[in-house]
């Protein structure tokens, strides 16, 4: 079978990718065999699965992208207070 690339896929897609991982490893089914069905590749199989047994459903489900608020800013917060009460932005 053809290996997708999940990176692509949406966040949705993504995690019911993984559940169906997850659902597929606990019927008994090999890495390699889950990996044909999905259309992955054997290692990211595993990587999932084992993400799944360190951390449960919450290891696998959809997480937040992107910076988070006030990440990695480019100006400091006092100097960004004092540009806006000054008006320039």
């Amino acid at each position: 079978m053809e290996k997708h690339d999940a990176r692509k896929l949406s966040q949705d897609a993504q995690e019911l990718l993984r559940n169906m991982i997850v659902r597929l490893r606990k019927s008994g089914r090999a890495h390699r065999e889950i990996a044909e069905i999905v259309g992955i590749t054997e290692s990211h199989c595993c990587r999932i699965w084992t993400r799944y047994q360190k951390g449960g459903a919450q290891a696998v489900a959809k997480g937040k992208r992107g910076r988070r608020f006030g990440e990695q800013q480019g100006i400091i917060s006092e100097l960004d207070t004092g540009i806006r009460a000054i008006g320039i932005e």
